[in-house]
């Protein structure tokens, strides 16, 4: 079984579903832009004094649309193929998100987008996170469900609902992959997870007004996805495919 770890190291050249999505720079823009929008929101983007920290950059496509907005900006990633915009106020570092090379307390914003279920223990990933963000800093956080019906780094329903050795014959029958080593958690899973951080959802905001918050590539107003999107989130949010929250460190 490959683990998570070595997975991550070479994730940006694999083939499966979510690793060819970090090579499209048109998607990467959107999702940089509803980043963006929902930071502007709240009220702490663009701002020419803050740093920012993207976790998990991978090849820098959504730091590239936001180093503009900051006063400077760090990207890291393990991936060997991972790399993102360097210069006079942008900076790339090769590192573990899981023990992130940086003192406590110096950014002012995280981005940790589509993570979380990369590590191997995502709750130190988000102590750590804590960790280096300023008192009252912000972290925006999206992540996956466990309980999405269609599995997003592969493609294939009901995946990530299987016991483990279930999802690794599964993926491997299919011709996806060896192993399933993703970990991705449910909904009540992930606020345990976040228990340390005020938290703002945004799903619900996104799922509702996708024009406002540029996901309507994903989540068309008006299409028959968009109206069965806004009742799974009115009736029984634990299925949404994923989460966008906005993480505060509460201050002390």
């Amino acid at each position: 079984m490959d683990s998570l770890k070595k997975k991550a190291m070479h994730y940006t050249s694999a083939e499966n579903t979510g690793a060819q999505l970090l090579a499209d720079e048109a998607s990467r823009q959107s999702k940089a832009k509803k980043i963006r929008r929902v930071l502007e929101e709240e009220g702490v983007f663009p701002d020419h004094a803050i740093t920012l920290l993207d976790v998990g950059c991978s090849r820098g496509l959504i730091l590239k649309n936001l180093v503009s907005g900051t006063r400077f900006c760090v990207g890291i990633d393990m991936d060997q193929h991972a790399r993102a915009p360097e210069g006079e106020n942008a900076a790339f570092v090769r590192g573990n998100a899981e023990e992130l090379p940086f003192i406590s307390s110096c950014f002012d914003i995280v981005i940790c987008n589509q993570v979380y279920e990369h590590t191997e223990n995502p709750e130190w990933l988000m102590k750590e996170i804590r960790r280096i963000m300023k008192p009252g800093g912000t972290c925006y956080f999206a992540g996956p469900n466990k309980y999405s019906i269609i599995e997003p780094h592969y493609g294939l329903p009901f995946l990530s609902w299987c016991p483990r050795s279930v999802a690794d014959i599964y993926v491997r029958i299919t011709g996806r992959g060896t192993s399933y080593p993703e970990r991705p958690y449910s909904y009540s899973g992930l606020l345990m997870m976040l228990k340390d951080f005020d938290i703002r959802d945004y799903t619900g905001p996104v799922v509702s007004n996708p024009l406002r918050f540029h996901a309507s590539d994903e989540l068309r107003p008006g299409s028959l996805k968009w109206y069965i999107a806004n009742i799974v989130f009115r009736l029984c949010p634990f299925l949404m495919p994923g989460y966008i929250f906005v993480l505060r460190k509460k201050r002390v």
